[in-house]
């Protein structure tokens, strides 16, 4: 029922991973939409999904894993009020964090030599 993974990376590959991802309506406003999910190896892979339910569920077997999921890759519903929960990675990304921490940091200096400089 559970094997580790191989250090080789051609043994790696040929591992079934069963995949399986959620959708999810928030509001009460039904629209079809494209979903397109990514996957270790580069395939992009788009599904239809028609809005009806509140839920759907898609589910893969295949030999890499689903990396992210995006609810309209293409943006072309113009009605959508929030798109940041449009989409979901599995690995965070860190860049942006350090990205404000930078800022923040470049700011307290500036203010604290424009500080220094007025005394």
């Amino acid at each position: 029922w559970w094997v580790p993974e191989p250090k080789d990376k051609h043994a790696r590959e040929q591992i079934p991973y069963l995949s399986t991802v959620y959708l999810r309506r928030k509001g009460d406003f039904v629209l079809p939409v494209t979903v397109e999910v990514v996957f270790e190896d580069g395939t992009r892979l788009r599904e239809y999904w028609d809005g009806i339910d509140r839920w759907k569920k898609f589910s893969y077997v295949r030999n890499s894993k689903v990396i992210s999921a995006e609810i309209d890759p293409g943006h072309s519903v113009l009605l959508d009020v929030d798109l940041f929960n449009n989409s979901y990675t599995e690995e965070s990304n860190g860049i942006p964090a350090r990205k404000l921490t930078n800022i923040w940091t470049a700011m307290q200096q500036f203010i604290a030599q424009l500080a220094s400089w007025i005394v």
